[in-house]
């Protein structure tokens, strides 16, 4: 009955909010999205839905209200957005900016994620078809990763975001793929290094937002050409093959398509059981598991560790994802994560309803990845590279456009249309 309360519940969420709003790729739309997504799944798995108790459904039925009440308010209050910007440009200095930066990050990056692949030997384990245990001796840190190497991997992030970014502003060309190539494969190597899944899982989504964000809004950008579509589709098996390889690799693996599966209507069922074996408090504030904040104090030589990934639920099968619900009711409490789910909201209709430029694009890509990977994991106190991705194209980019703009220090002057055609 929960379950089928909740599933109600969050469709109707999701449709009456594209009604309101007249248009699908909002933060509402993917935040109820993939989890509305994930409760049709569980349609199929009787056993694992029948976990949902009703506070796992009021947790769940609450935070997405809040989002709701958020968003639709925002779209009320602050009414201010003109749907299309035919008039979106890039001027010279900032695609400078943007392409400099790419590169400057994008060969960390990959460098990182080389020294990665190097320290935890994840090489020699993939060859003796034991990267179930190099995972889990990294995860439990008996085997610990230079914080340095760990820092230049993490640029990934914001090299996806930024090349993203290039990939939609830049005129259309065959040498326009290497932006989002390059940071691919970065990724697809740190990813090999902790004998998982996360970094493709976390940085996929901000592209493919970014890319839907611009080709959505920004005009004259060019139709899809076939080399473009057999591209795509390529890239997409090669991922696949990846993440297929990376599950028949680790300890007791199932069969692909069912570990896929598991792992999409795991987190639901496991938020419920989760709930049930902790005490939450009504309101806290904790702000130790935020990335950024927790390996600063690493690096400071206090470690503390986010202790709700060594939590196992069983729905009915053994699971260890969370979702973001979880850790925001543990860190803020109940009447925390609904003032938290309140003002996303409100913070998603603003982006939706500002002017799009470079920056306000990279962080809807950003912001977007956040609501999309909320059915997992807390991005934010999951990896610091998303607080990088969103320092670098919120901050650190239009200040140094601005500068490079007002000291005249690039030659050339005035916008050029955002495929510079």
């Amino acid at each position: 009955m929960a379950f089928i309360v909740c599933w109600i519940v969050l469709g109707l969420f999701w449709v009456i909010h594209r009604l309101i709003c007249g248009i699908w790729l909002t933060g509402q739309s993917i935040f109820t999205g993939v989890w509305f997504a994930s409760l049709t799944a569980l349609w199929a798995a009787p056993d694992s839905r029948s976990v949902i108790s009703f506070s796992g459904a009021f947790v769940i039925i609450i935070s997405h209200c809040c989002f709701f009440l958020g968003s639709v308010s925002g779209y009320a209050l602050l009414k201010t957005r003109n749907r299309r910007h035919p008039s979106f440009h890039c001027s010279i200095e900032t695609a400078s900016v943007l392409i400099w930066a790419f590169w400057i990050l994008s060969p960390v990056a990959v460098v990182g994620a080389l020294l990665s692949i190097q320290s935890s030997q994840s090489l020699s384990a993939f060859q003796s078809g034991t990267m179930g245990i190099a995972r889990s001796v990294l995860l439990t840190e008996i085997v610990q990763m230079p914080i340095y190497q760990r820092l230049m991997a993490n640029m990934l992030y914001p090299a996806c975001v930024i090349g993203a970014i290039c990939f939609v502003v830049l005129r259309k060309s065959l040498r326009s793929w290497v932006y989002l190539i390059l940071p691919a494969i970065a990724s697809l190597l740190y990813a090999f290094a902790f004998g998982g899944r996360g970094s493709i899982m976390i940085t996929g989504p901000m592209v493919v937002w970014i890319i839907a964000v611009g080709r959505r809004e920004v005009s004259g950008v060019e139709r899809w050409k076939l080399s473009d579509v057999l591209m795509t589709v390529s890239g997409i098996f090669i991922v696949m093959w990846f993440i297929t390889i990376m599950t028949e690799t680790r300890m007791q693996s199932f069969e692909v398509a069912g570990s896929l599966y598991s792992y999409f209507i795991g987190p639901i069922p496991a938020l419920s059981e989760w709930l049930s074996l902790h005490q939450i408090p009504l309101l806290d504030i904790d702000l130790r598991n935020l990335a950024v904040i927790r390996e600063s104090a690493r690096m400071l030589g206090y470690p503390y560790d986010r202790l709700i990934d060594y939590d196992v639920a069983f729905v009915p099968f053994a699971f260890n994802v969370f979702t973001l619900l979880a850790e925001q009711v543990r860190d803020f409490g109940i009447l925390g994560t609904m003032i938290l789910t309140t003002l996303l909201g409100i913070i998603s209709s603003r982006l939706e309803q500002l002017p799009l430029t470079v920056s306000v694009l990279g962080v809807r890509g950003v912001f977007y990845q956040y609501l999309a990977f909320s059915l997992f994991a807390d991005v934010a106190g999951l990896v610091v590279g998303w607080w990088l991705a969103l320092f670098m194209v919120g901050i650190v980019v239009p200040l140094v456009s601005h500068a490079l703009s007002k000291g005249n220090l690039v030659n050339g002057s005035g916008p050029v249309e955002a495929t510079l055609k």
